[in-house]
């Protein structure tokens, strides 16, 4: 149980971190891609 939800907490840390540091509000798909 808790290795899950480490597993989820890790993951969102992943996708928060791959997100570049600015963000072009055109575009709205940034940090999506892979």
């Amino acid at each position: 149980m808790y290795a899950a939800f480490a597993l989820i907490i890790g993951g969102f840390a992943l996708l928060v971190l791959r997100q570049p540091r600015k963000r072009d509000e055109d575009d709205h798909d940034d940090g999506a891609r892979v």
